[in-house]
């Protein structure tokens, strides 16, 4: 996550290790970061794997079977299954293309049943064959490369923790991961105050009544935060003049919304699978891949069209969600807010998975299409043509692409060096076209960028980072001014599972499931520590865990 960092210099310095490091998942119970939605129950699983075993030869190699081939039992168990991300669906496909009958008839089906396979090609993007009498299966050829595509993302992690411009959350999960509990720390980002050590959030509104929430995704902004709970619902909380939380006029006129509160408007009856927080904006993708984005819009950061101007919402921008028409033609599975620019990555069958397209504010060429001028359309950069995105990530003033191979594509602001193309490009002060970074043999599967530095983790779940490096925040035991090519982190032990990097400070998820920080810890006026490790830490240069205050 981005942002803008504040002035102002503290010296790092190491903290004495004592109390009990927390453990972001209680019990002996952890999440594992690479789902961002509960698994449907077992029983439609099971069903499925049933139905594979039974199968008494394996379909014809050019039968045409795909979701429409599911008997109606399992389709039930599917859609009651609750958030369907596109990973799901990609293992109900695989199941049904081995289940599936090449006499499948699909004649004289029960209305339920036909409207519930409408609904299935629906979420996966295949509005023509919905809309086509719902019932023509797709060829399996068309589903070959989307799934491939769909299987690097699948293994990109979600966020468990997020990293903002002066805050830090964090996911716990109780003992039988029932319930997501978020907890907080830094100054007014969070809604709260100043706090110096993660703490549990005031209670939820909004939510109907005896409803027990699951948060399954964060994410940290210049002074808000948004939660995705596990029935698509979107939370958002801190500051809110511009919009950025999406609760309408109400909440652009009190400034601070300190509870976390149910985002609705265009968001109801939709069901959220990811969300963004910008510095003064958010986003958020459903799970029929529609766009949708809130806040101050003055740069094009909302991708609504004009040229707005001003700073609040009205004015080139929007207090409550509005759709992103110009991606309507296409399924967005994920997005990344940069200070005030938005990048968002299309899945399109049978060709273009994973395409990028980039809008909002330009002046460090930071969408990538070879000038300055700000968009505020989106428009895919025609240097990533070919490319198939699957993670992304926007700072302050720089953007960052991996691909499904493993290659990662920067473009923006190069002060700091936090684009990683070496000395070869140290007299590039902004790069206007994404170019290739070399990571030598590495394959990069996420990537996270701060105010001016960018963090990476590798498919072997090695940690590297570059960029502004004055405040520790590349947790590489340097506080140079800057460090121009990828570092690798190796303090952290056994490398690291998700990574967020804030203005001036990272937090990571480690592979022994701890939460890491390093970098400044207090970067706001109403003081607090978004490292979480008490008032007595100033910075740190290396990866530290957060301890327990108790």
């Amino acid at each position: 996550m981005l942002l803008r960092a504040p002035a102002g210099t503290l010296g790092p310095a190491k903290r004495p290790q004592s109390g009990r490091p927390i453990r972001l998942l209680g019990g002996s119970k952890l999440l594992s970061p690479r789902s961002h939605v509960p698994p449907p129950p077992a029983k439609a699983w099971d069903a499925a794997a049933a139905a594979a075993a039974s199968s008494p030869s394996p379909p014809p190699a050019d039968a045409a079977l795909g979701l429409a081939t599911l008997p109606a039992e399992l389709l039930a168990a599917v859609l009651a299954a609750g958030a369907l991300g596109a990973c799901d669906l990609a293992r109900v496909e695989i199941a049904c293309r081995r289940a599936g009958r090449a006499d499948a008839a699909l004649g004289g089906l029960a209305p339920a049943e036909a409207a519930a396979r409408r609904r299935l090609l629906r979420l996966t993007g295949h509005a023509d064959a919905a809309d086509d009498g719902g019932l023509r299966l797709l060829p399996k050829e068309t589903w070959k490369g989307y799934l491939r595509w769909l299987e690097r993302v699948r293994a990109v992690p979600r966020p468990v923790v997020a990293a903002g411009s002066s805050h830090t959350l964090a996911l716990a999960w109780d003992a039988d991961l029932r319930r997501g509990t978020v907890r907080s720390c830094g100054g007014c980002g969070a809604g709260l105050g100043a706090s110096v050590a993660l703490a549990p959030l005031p209670p939820m509104r909004g939510l109907p009544a005896g409803a027990a929430p699951r948060v399954i995704m964060l994410a940290a902004g210049g002074g808000h935060s948004l939660a995705l709970l596990h029935d698509g619902s979107v939370l958002a909380w801190g500051r809110g003049e511009h919009g950025q939380l999406g609760l309408g006029a109400a909440a652009v006129r009190a400034r601070v919304q300190p509870h976390p509160s149910r985002v609705g408007g265009a968001l109801d009856g939709a069901r959220a699978t990811a969300v963004a927080a910008g510095g003064y904006h958010s986003l958020v993708v459903s799970d029929t891949g529609e766009l949708y984005a809130f806040g101050r819009g003055s740069h094009g950061q909302l991708g609504q069209g004009g040229a707005g101007a001003g700073g609040g919402a009205g004015a080139g921008g929007s207090p409550s969600p509005a759709r992103v028409a110009a991606l309507s033609h296409a399924r967005v599975v994920c997005v990344a807010a940069g200070l005030a620019h938005s990048v968002a990555a299309i899945a399109t069958i049978g060709g273009g998975s994973g395409s990028v397209f980039t809008f909002g504010r330009n002046d460090d060429g930071q969408l990538g299409h070879g000038h300055t001028s700000a968009l505020f359309t989106p428009a895919a950069p025609p240097a990533l043509a070919g490319v198939c995105a699957v993670h992304l990530g926007a700072g302050s003033a720089h953007t960052v692409v991996a691909s499904a191979s493993g290659a990662i594509y920067a473009c923006g602001r190069n002060s700091h060096g936090q684009l990683g193309l070496g000395a070869a490009a140290a007299n590039l002060g902004i790069v206007q076209t994404f170019t290739a970074v070399s990571l030598k043999a590495h394959r990069v599967v996420q990537v996270s960028c701060g105010a001016a530095h960018t963090c990476v983790i590798t498919a072997e779940r090695r940690l590297f980072a570059m960029g502004a490096a004055k405040h520790g925040q590349l947790g590489t035991g340097t506080t140079k001014a800057r460090v121009r090519s990828p570092k690798e982190v190796k303090s952290l032990d056994g490398g690291a599972l998700f990574v967020s990097a804030g203005a001036q400070h990272t937090v990571a998820l480690g592979a022994d499931k701890q939460l890491y920080a390093w970098g400044t810890a207090s970067q706001s006026k109403g003081g607090g520590s978004c490292l979480g490790m008490g008032a007595g830490t100033t910075s740190v240069d290396e990866p530290e865990p957060i301890y327990d205050p108790d």
